[in-house]
């Protein structure tokens, strides 16, 4: 059996809104399942998908390796795909998004999770299988105007988006300099500039 397991936990804390507002969490992914060579209708050839997004209130106990089963969870979102004994070759695109809703008031924090699990079981069928699920797997948390969040995770950038800090912004200046001097100095070689 071929497995392939993508799990993801983050801590975000929502403020700066005045009365009660939606806020929505998604998870997508997406990627190509293939195989080839499939010959015997009715054998034990095998695969799918599984992703789930979680939220739970700080403070409720989940953990990485146990938010899937100790329960109490505010938003629980599933995707299940499963294929037995297919009876032709496979070329299946899975471009999928779990969403949950919840209503948020005052200052308040959760924790996320997600996992991805893409699977087959050849069971000794002679098949060619490609899982290609590279670069999937996206949050997403969408409010109102004007009410902010961030991560504690450090993942997630705040919802005031990414601002250039004034160390960029000499190294940028910097760069463009040397630039500039190096274009100069070709040109006074090549006698172009004065």
């Amino acid at each position: 059996m071929q497995r392939i397991c993508i799990s993801q936990h983050f801590h975000s804390c929502f403020s700066n809104y005045p009365t009660a507002t939606y806020v929505d969490f998604s998870f997508s992914f997406d990627g190509t399942i293939d195989i080839t060579d499939v010959i015997n209708a009715g054998s034990t050839l095998q695969y799918g998908v599984f992703a789930t997004l979680y939220v739970f209130e700080e403070g409720s106990g989940a953990a990485y390796d146990d938010f899937n089963a100790i329960g109490g969870e505010v938003i629980r979102e599933t995707m299940v795909l499963n294929v037995f004994n297919p009876s032709n070759d496979v070329s299946e695109i899975i471009d999928d998004e779990l969403v949950g809703s919840l209503l948020i008031d005052g200052v308040d924090t959760f924790d996320l999770f997600a996992s991805l699990s893409v699977f087959t079981s050849t069971n000794l069928n002679p098949v060619t299988v490609t899982l290609d699920f590279l670069d999937t797997g996206t949050f997403g948390i969408d409010t109102e105007p004007g009410v902010t969040y961030n991560s504690a995770s450090g993942v997630f950038l705040d919802s005031a988006g990414a601002v250039p800090n004034h160390p960029t912004y000499l190294l940028f200046a910097v760069g463009l300099v040397a630039l500039i001097t190096h274009v100069r100095r070709a040109y006074k070689m090549h006698g172009i500039c004065s």
